[in-house]
């Protein structure tokens, strides 16, 4: 969800190039809603995004890395995704599904599922 416009986003996960899809602002519940297809982008198997509270930061988590972009005027999330990001450091986890803006906007959350002999972990990732 895009704090900015209310407008909701969902990534597709297992085609070569995922897809952005919106559900623009506004909507109830209630409704019956159809996604619009905005953008492909060129990652795959992304299994997890998030906006910083503020909407000035987009995390996008595949099984190996995470992308990071910062939004600067006006640029929708759209937009946005369409420039390149910058990978972070990440230590890829087993079955890492997750990821989560800490509210402060001080660092991230990641979270695997326990596959195995690894038991699911909630990682921390400082803003350095």
């Amino acid at each position: 969800m895009d704090p900015l416009t209310n407008d909701f986003f969902i990534l597709s996960k297992r085609e070569d190039s995922i897809r952005l899809y919106q559900l623009p602002n506004p909507w109830s519940v209630g409704d019956t809603l159809h996604a619009e297809l905005k953008s492909t982008l060129p990652f795959s198997r992304v299994v997890a995004a998030d906006i910083s509270a503020d909407g000035s930061e987009v995390l996008v988590k595949n099984y190996d890395q995470i992308y990071y972009w910062k939004r600067s005027g006006s640029l929708s999330i759209p937009e946005l995704l369409q420039t390149e990001g910058t990978i972070l450091n990440y230590n890829p986890e087993p079955q890492g599904e997750s990821i989560a803006w800490q509210l402060n906007g001080n660092g991230f959350y990641t979270l695997s599922e326990t596959v195995k002999n690894h038991k699911g972990r909630l990682l921390y990732y400082n803003r350095k």
